[in-house]
């Protein structure tokens, strides 16, 4: 590589930011562009995560990306919130303008209703004791506190100080503190009575008013006042003191406090955000970017995260607190073009830029912080690109073409060594060593010197021993030398990767030992002893036994070049690249970035643009000034919190506390998710899955999710939002709902049907058994029938009759007796075929009738007649077999039959009825033959298993009648 391509490079600097003086970065979060707010009052958190603004227009929501109006209207107007609190039962109170207490629950929000005294003055504060009673300060009518469905009042004339409350804050008895205009009355509720104790100037307060009131980690209570600065009393020695540095206050009123760490932040009404540091005991004034001013801020928050929130009348801030710090201006000066930068081990950070060389001291207070240290010898093409503290206290500092200068701080004065006092190359890229020895990377090679007990002075010479290729150096451009903790010396070269000096040898690693790139910018060493090299275009090795092993390209950076590596003290690599940087977490494979805030803009670092300090600190050398990252920035960076904001059913969003059980037609769910994540949202990724539908979780940058067509079931929708892809120590949020099933899947339409099923099964078996029985009974009826029919044609009457008719015959008619043997013959032969039948023709039962009745005539003679209709041929009906037969029977057997009392006989048709009669005259017999009478009930028996229709049986004097219905 040539010379003027190592210059170009090395004048590539980093950071675009804008501040003033060594200040934490402040991001604006702008409000609603379409709505300009009279005032912000406060900042607050929810359990949740969720924060909330108290303003003249309302409350509102911010989730990292919109705000939203949450507090309610009344009578059209919106009423001003001065105060938020969310109490034991996460539900969140409003403090109004004037008075007015409402709060917000299951996404609306309501006025409380109460009994008693109601406010009507500025509600200043609002907190919930140890019993769960609500505390309400007010400007102009003392305090209150809500018990009971009931409003109580505190005011003067029950011992408070004053009725003009400011704040308010509850110890750790429990014990509610109130400030006022006239000191601090401490309240306590106990059996219904509030006792109150003051604390004022004459128990030690600096100042009668108290504006403000914060509690602190560190067992301590501060107190702001209106004139005299600030106190803190300690509940654990009950003592008030005043910290050390702010007795003469000289800043104005305090408006608000908070404590973090070591250190606390005090709103002041004059001057803006002061600093104080509790351990160094020593405050300074924070400065603003350009364009605002800090000197409006109202209040100060901070979040889960560590995030400070500021709100400063209309505009809202958030800042990193400690842990990113910018430094551009010190002592009037305006920091440009650094290039190179160190720490030493008393903490103070070296830089070099086109101005020399300068210190920056780690102190507070009014005396000079910035030191320039001038080298004469150097002029604007002679660039300072790297420096090194050593053991004695000297600064080395490496140039670009005038070799090396020895910096004596405590007089100015130095000692240049170039190749004429033996050093291999008067470029000098990297300083770095171990213990005594000294080490040193050019664009020719490496050079080592030992510090002997008379480095101490300026006048030492070092005695230079070089090593190039011929020693066994893999390449003489050396981008980074590197001492590790085993005293090996390691070498990022340009050209043939990394070598490494042990036990006065060199060995090299590149493509055959793993190294794919030949050309390596940096080198680090992790907690564990690790060796980490940074290429130019694969990414980060780390060593691993013999070899280096490629370490996974990280997603967030893939397409930006890495400039530079280093451990931090947490055992995480910090990683700055050409337009951001980040820690590596490389054993739990995450990367947090650190990009996308105001103030951030990009990176553009020199190799040596980075260091760290001996508290852990990391610094980096900007074109327009230093960014320091605090050792706990990672630590203080958990998970986002995840939050379930919505669910749509059907497209119409529903009460997510109260409707948990749908209908089946109701299965198209719509979730609405968030991780709240306020130092950089935008990097939040989910996994989501929905028990009873998903086999697995679904990574997603989304944050909604839609399923359609869900089935009757249980489910339970989970989500989990995490940073960077990375999961293992999210928290998880769950909202469990049932989708009922349609009433024909319901066990009731089960039981209901199968109710229906045995009902249909019991009337089926009924109705066959009926039909079974009406079968048997038919198929008696048609026996008994035969039978009676038989037995009435072998009654011995009838057979005596027809035996001794056909004895007459015989003797006195030959041939009709062989013609009555015929047609009896022909009857019973008529009577055995039709038997079995259930029905049969009119015509076939005609034959028989006259088969019958032609017997009877030859007994009977003139005597007896039967008048058949002729149309009764020529109809085609059915009829249960030797009806007709028996009917005959019974009216020859009923009645007298002679020749003064013929029997007539008549059959006809009803056509309109359908009905076939049979009609005899009535003469009855005076001794009749014995009879039960079966031979009619078998005839209507019969019927009734074959037609609805009835036997119609009409008896009167003189005729009787009997109808029977015809078969189709």
């Amino acid at each position: 590589m040539s010379p003027k391509r190592i210059q170009v490079f090395f004048f590539l600097i980093a950071l675009s930011i804008s501040a003033f003086g060594q200040t934490p970065l402040f991001e604006h979060q702008p409000f609603l562009p379409e709505k300009e707010l009279k005032t912000i009052y406060m900042a607050f958190q929810d359990s949740q995560g969720m924060m909330w603004f108290a303003s003249s227009e309302g409350a509102y929501t911010f989730d990292g990306f919109d705000f939203q109006l949450r507090s309610m209207a009344d009578s059209g107007k919106v009423l001003p919130i001065t105060f938020i609190f969310e109490g034991k039962d996460n539900k969140i109170w409003f403090g109004h303008q004037k008075g007015e207490i409402s709060y917000f629950e299951n996404g609306s929000a309501h006025f409380l209703g109460f009994n008693g005294k109601k406010p009507s003055s500025k509600i200043t504060a609002i907190l919930e004791d140890n019993n769960g009673v609500l505390w309400i300060s007010t400007y102009g009518e003392g305090a209150f506190y809500f018990h009971k469905d009931e409003m109580h009042q505190v005011n003067m004339k029950m011992g408070l100080s004053e009725n003009y409350c400011y704040d308010m804050v509850i110890d750790e008895a429990g014990d509610i503190w109130i400030g006022t205009d006239n000191g601090i009355s401490v309240c306590k509720l106990e059996n219904e009575k509030v006792k109150i104790r003051q604390i004022t100037v004459n128990e030690g307060l600096n100042d009668f008013i108290v504006e403000s009131l914060s509690k602190c980690n560190m067992d301590n209570i501060w107190i702001g006042f209106e004139d005299k600065g600030v106190s803190r009393f300690n509940w654990k020695t009950k003592k008030l003191s005043i910290p050390r540095g702010t007795e003469n206050w000289p800043f104005g009123t305090v408006r608000d406090i908070i404590s973090f760490g070591d250190y606390v932040w005090i709103v002041t009404n004059s001057s803006g955000i002061i600093e104080y540091d509790m351990k160094k005991e020593a405050f300074r004034k924070l400065e603003f970017p350009d364009g605002h001013n800090l000197k409006k801020t109202k209040s100060l928050f901070r979040d889960s995260e560590g995030n400070i929130w500021l709100v400063s009348d209309r505009e809202i801030f958030k800042s990193s607190g400690k842990n990113i710090e910018v430094v551009h201006t010190v002592d009037e000066y305006d920091i440009e073009n650094v290039r190179a930068i160190s720490s030493d081990k008393k903490g103070q950070t070296w830089f070099a830029n086109d101005d020399g060389v300068f210190r920056l001291a780690n102190t507070f207070g009014q005396e000079k912080r910035l030191t320039n240290f001038p080298i004469s010898v150097l002029d604007r093409n002679q660039q300072v690109i790297c420096v090194f503290p050593d053991n004695f206290g000297f600064v080395w500092l490496g140039t670009f073409g005038n070799g090396l200068v020895r910096l004596e701080p405590s007089t100015g004065n130095f000692k240049l060594f170039s190749e004429a006092d033996g050093l291999i190359n008067d470029n000098v890229l990297s300083i770095s060593g171990k213990g005594k020895q000294m080490w040193f990377g050019t664009l020719g090679g490496a050079s080592r010197c030992i510090l002997d007990e008379d480095a101490a002075s300026l006048n030492w010479k070092p005695d230079f021993v070089n090593f190039g290729r011929e020693q066994g150096l893999g390449n003489n451009y050396i981008y980074q030398v590197f001492a590790d903790s085993k005293g090996r010396v390691w070498f990022a070269t340009d050209g043939n990767g990394v070598s490494m000096f042990e036990n006065g040898k060199f060995r090299n690693f590149s493509k055959p030992q793993g190294l794919d790139s030949r050309i390596v910018y940096s080198i680090a060493e992790d907690t564990d002893g690790t060796i980490w090299a940074n290429t130019l275009t694969k990414g980060l090795y780390y060593l691993e036994g013999e070899k280096f092993v490629k370490y996974p390209e990280i997603p967030e950076i893939v397409s930006e070049q890495i400039q530079g590596i280093i451990c931090a003290d947490s055992g995480v690599l910090f990683v700055l690249t050409e337009h951001s940087g980040g820690f590596l977490d490389f054993k739990k494979n995450i990367f947090r970035k650190i990009a996308g805030q105001e103030g951030i803009a990009e990176f553009h670092p020199d190799l040596n643009d980075i260091t760290k300090g001996p508290n852990g600190d990391i610094w980096i050398g900007t074109k327009s000034g230093m960014m320091k990252f605090s050792t706990n920035f990672r630590n203080t960076a958990r998970q986002p919190k995840p939050l379930v904001r919505s669910v749509s059913v059907v497209f119409e969003p529903i009460d997510m506390e109260n409707q948990i059980t749908f209908g089946y037609a109701q299965n198209h769910f719509m979730f609405s998710y968030i991780g709240l994540w306020y130092q950089n949202p935008e990097e939040v990724t989910y996994k989501v899955k929905l028990e009873g539908q998903d086999l697995d979780w679904i990574r997603t940058e989304d944050q909604k999710m839609a399923y359609s067509n869900l089935g009757p079931g249980r489910y339970t929708f989970r989500m989990i939002a995490g940073l960077d892809n990375y999961f293992d120590e999210s928290n998880e949020v769950s909202w469990s709902f049932k989708i009922k099933k349609p009433f024909w899947q319901t066990w009731f339409f089960y039981f209901a049907i199968l109710v229906l099923i045995i009902s249909g099964i019991y009337f089926f078996i009924k109705y066959r058994e009926k039909k079974i029985r009406k079968k048997q009974q038919l198929l008696r009826e048609k026996i008994e029938f035969q039978f009676e029919t038989l037995k009435n044609q072998v009654n011995p009457h009838f057979l005596f009759n027809s035996f001794s008719t056909l004895i007459a015959l015989i003797e006195t008619n030959t041939e009709d007796a062989v013609e009555y043997v015929e047609g009896l013959s022909d009857l019973f032969r008529n009577i055995l075929g039709q038997k079995d039948k259930q029905t049969i023709t009119i015509k076939e039962e005609l034959v028989i009738t006259k088969s019958y009745f032609k017997l009877q005539k030859k007994r009977f003679g003139d005597n007896l007649h039967l008048d058949i209709d002729d149309k009764i041929y020529r109809l085609d009906f059915r009829i249960p077999p030797m009806v007709l037969q028996m009917l005959i029977e019974n009216s020859i057997k009923h009645n007298v039959v002679s020749k003064l009392h013929p029997l007539n006989i008549k059959v006809y048709f009803d056509e309109k009825a359908k009905i076939l009669f049979v009609e005899n005259n009535v003469f009855r017999k005076k001794s009749e033959d014995t009879s039960l009478g079966i031979g009619i009930k078998n005839i209507v028996s019969r019927f009734k298993l074959l037609t609805d229709r009835d036997v119609i049986i009409d008896a009167s004097e003189n005729i009787f009648k009997v109808g029977l219905p015809v078969i189709d």
